[in-house]
């Protein structure tokens, strides 16, 4: 019997079908009014993203509001709300003004609800070696 066949084949039978069934339709992708910036991804809970830099954090009330170009968006932090900075976790006591973030949230009740919120880090300069 030919290995590489039935490797093929059982290939084929375990992620095509994975593929098929998380890849959205051209109807689950809509545009946004502010282009590149606040978007509509994929998604049955209507999730949506914005890219900017924090402006206010107010902890005990569980805002934040994210400035994006010439507006700014209002985000509502909850219980399960993920903080993430690279691949670690972290508490929501980190996030501090001017900050770079994405922030993927679910408008509910006309709040907007933040369901991940994602840090870009801080670039760290290396020390030019010194010159003897």
């Amino acid at each position: 019997m030919n290995y590489r066949l039935v490797l093929a084949v059982f290939v084929f039978s375990i992620f095509v079908p994975a593929l098929m069934a998380v890849t959205p339709g051209p109807a689950a992708v809509k545009k946004s009014k502010v282009a590149g910036k606040i978007t509509v991804v994929p998604s049955s809970d209507n999730l949506q993203r914005v890219t900017g830099d924090i402006s206010s954090v107010d902890l005990p009330n569980k805002t934040i509001t994210v400035k994006v170009k010439n507006e700014t968006v209002k985000l509502v932090l909850l219980e399960k709300t993920r903080v993430v900075i690279g691949s670690k976790m972290e508490k929501q006591q980190v996030l501090k003004e001017k900050m770079k973030v994405v922030v993927y949230y679910i408008p509910r009740n006309g709040k907007n609800e933040a369901t991940r919120i994602s840090i870009e880090p801080v670039a760290v300069k290396t020390p030019e070696p010194l010159k003897e």
